[in-house]
């Protein structure tokens, strides 16, 4: 049995995926240029390498070596053009190696009271400038890591793809609404609140870095350094629900831990606004987790595996039925939609009619129920459960219409200055079938 091993030449890491389908892609520097050990086998077939990562205590990561199917070595050939991109097959409880990093990753060099950082971007641009949205597009960034690992409506691993390669618009920072800006106000009041509360602190703190580990990049809120001088990220958020806050999102985990891999600072503190029921200032503390960072990794590092190659992620990376309906759509307005008729067996579309008759009574029931809630309210203003506010009536004034067709007879210079064309859209009309 021959083996090799593997090295990026860019920067000399054992730090490959391979897959049988996919280009193969360093997973520090996202190079596809690699080295080859020891292969002796005359017909240039080999036997690739993965592992299975155990954890040390200080946060380590242990490498064991298993032996992978045979495939055609990436040595002696081109990887193949392909449609879509194939996605590694693990089996659940193992994944790839990447180098984590070790607890003291960010290194223990002072200068005067700081600190250096290995990973900081020197001469950085300004968060917020067209500079610095250049420097994110280059890379997966820790909102979009977050995405990729939580999806919800507005986006999801799809999404991230469809922007890196152009497909959909990158996310609107014209701000006609403020939002960005009063962010930047709130953000700005939370970190001097974090330092009026820990005074012993306050003079580490420094906010706008950003920092990058070859592909992987975040830009931080703030940081600090602890009293035992162990450097600390603080990450800002505000919140209109406090029940989303135990301990925290698991959005915003992903974010400090992608945060945390990039830096190389294994603590963080999330500091966030809760406006419910007043302004109510909490604090939660996260520590490094390299299993989920590594899972993390694994993901990310095949969206942006595929953004380089351009092909489309496979079906397996779909997590949110709303932002991948938008994010197929738009691919399919990429496409001139020329190829063969797609099929489905009996099996699928009667799958189909199963799901749809069942949410269809899912949603009548729900509705249903709520009904005989609101029931119960009709004298009263408020529903409670265990004395917790669980329901109230929201007076709303009636909406003010306009009627566009007489608007554009009677004052058509009007209606042009004031009306504007949607972006086109597309959907798919679903048949019912008989094939009696």
């Amino acid at each position: 049995m021959d083996t090799y091993d593997i090295k990026c030449v860019k920067c000399s890491e054992e730090s490959f995926v391979i897959t049988k389908d996919q280009p193969n892609f360093c997973a520090l520097c996202g190079s596809n240029e690699i080295v080859l050990k020891e292969v002796t086998n005359e017909s240039k077939q080999c036997e690739l390498k993965r592992v299975k990562v155990p954890v040390n205590e200080d946060g380590t990561s242990q490498v064991l070596e298993r032996q992978q199917e045979p495939v055609e070595c990436v040595a002696s050939a081109p990887a193949p053009e392909v449609d879509k991109c194939e996605a590694p097959r693990e089996p659940e409880h193992e994944r790839l190696s990447f180098n984590c990093g070790p607890a003291e990753d960010w290194g223990s060099i002072r200068q005067g009271v700081g600190l250096v950082f290995s990973y900081e971007v020197p001469n950085a641009p300004a968060q917020g400038s067209q500079e610095w949205l250049r420097w994110r597009s280059e890379g997966i960034t820790a909102t979009e890591a977050a995405v990729i690992m939580f999806p919800d409506q507005y986006k999801s691993a799809l999404t991230v793809y469809n922007q890196k390669v152009g497909i959909a618009p990158p996310d609107d920072q014209s701000d006609p609404d403020g939002f960005f800006e009063w962010g930047h106000i709130l953000e700005d009041d939370l970190v001097r609140k974090f330092k009026t509360l820990h005074p012993e602190l306050a003079q580490t703190v420094t906010q706008g870095r950003l920092y990058q580990r070859n592909w992987a990049k975040c830009s931080l809120d703030a940081q600090c350094v602890l009293a035992d001088g162990t450097p600390c990220i603080i990450e800002c958020k505000s919140s209109q629900s406090a029940s989303k806050w135990n301990p925290y999102p698991d959005k915003y985990f992903a974010q400090v831990q992608w945060q945390m891999y990039v830096t190389g600072i294994r603590k963080a503190i999330i500091i966030a606004v809760i406006c419910e029921g007043g302004y109510h200032y909490i604090e939660r503390e996260v520590e490094y987790s390299p299993k989920f960072v590594e899972e993390m990794l694994y993901k990310c590092l095949y969206i942006y595996g595929c953004v380089q190659s351009k092909t489309v992620p496979e079906i397996s990376v779909l997590g949110n039925p709303e932002s991948d309906k938008k994010a197929i759509a738009q691919l399919a307005g990429e496409s001139d939609r020329s190829g063969e008729d797609a099929t489905i067996t009996r099996e699928e579309y009667e799958e189909y009619e199963r799901l749809k008759e069942a949410a269809e009574k899912a949603t009548e029931a729900f509705e249903n129920f709520k009904n005989q809630l609101a029931y119960k309210m009709m004298d009263s203003p408020r529903t409670t459960c265990e004395g917790k506010k669980f329901a109230s009536w929201v007076e709303r004034k009636g909406s003010i219409k306009v009627d566009a067709k007489k608007l554009k007879e009677f004052y058509p210079e009007v209606y042009d200055a004031v009306t504007s064309e949607g972006l086109p859209s597309r959907y798919i009309k679903y048949n019912k079938l008989n094939f009696d």
